[in-house]
C-alpha cells in the first residue's frame, strides 16, 4: 500500500509539472480498455489518435470517467472532432478488434508489458514514468550510443 501510494505521489507531481492534475481516489478501479484502443485506432484514420488518446488519459485520471463505457468513448470522439456516424458502430462491432490485436502482438513481442513504456529504439525501452529530466538523460545517452 506505500508503495502505491508513493507511486501515486510521484506520477501526481510529474503531471503536474506538465499541467495536468490527476485525481486519485480511494475507490478508484481499472476499467477494460479494450474499446477504448479501437477508438484510438479509429481515429488514426483522422490523424486524431494522439487527441483521443489524451481525452481518454484526462477522462480516466482527471474527470474518473469508466472509459470502457462507449457513451463516454462517442463523445470523446464528438470532442475531438471525429465524424460520428460510424464511432457508435466501430465500437459497437469492434470491427477494430483485430487491428488493436495485431498491435497487442507486436509490442507484446518487443515485450512491453507495462504502461507507460517508450519504445526508443525495438532495443532499447523505458518503462514506468518517467520525469522530464529523466528522459533528457536516457534521450541523449541513446543517442550517444
Amino acid at each position: 500500500m506505500e508503495g502505491s501510494i508513493r507511486s501515486r505521489e510521484r506520477i501526481s507531481a510529474i503531471g503536474a509539472e506538465l499541467g495536468f492534475k490527476f485525481d486519485y481516489f480511494d475507490e478508484m478501479r481499472m476499467y477494460n480498455t479494450f474499446k477504448a484502443h479501437q477508438l484510438v485506432n479509429y481515429a488514426g484514420d483522422y490523424d486524431k489518435s494522439q487527441d483521443v488518446s489524451i481525452k481518454l488519459f484526462e477522462a480516466f485520471f482527471g474527470q474518473r470517467q469508466n472509459i470502457s463505457d462507449i457513451e463516454i468513448l462517442v463523445k470523446i470522439a464528438d470532442s475531438v472532432g471525429l465524424p460520428d456516424d460510424n464511432v457508435r458502430k466501430v465500437l459497437e462491432e469492434e470491427s477494430r478488434a483485430m487491428a488493436v490485436r495485431t498491435r497487442q502482438r507486436y509490442w507484446t513481442d518487443l515485450r512491453v508489458s507495462s504502461v507507460p513504456t517508450v519504445v526508443i529504439r525495438p532495443s532499447f525501452a523505458v518503462s514506468g514514468a518517467q520525469g522530464v529530466d529523466t528522459y533528457s538523460k536516457i534521450l541523449l545517452g541513446a543517442q550517444r550510443n
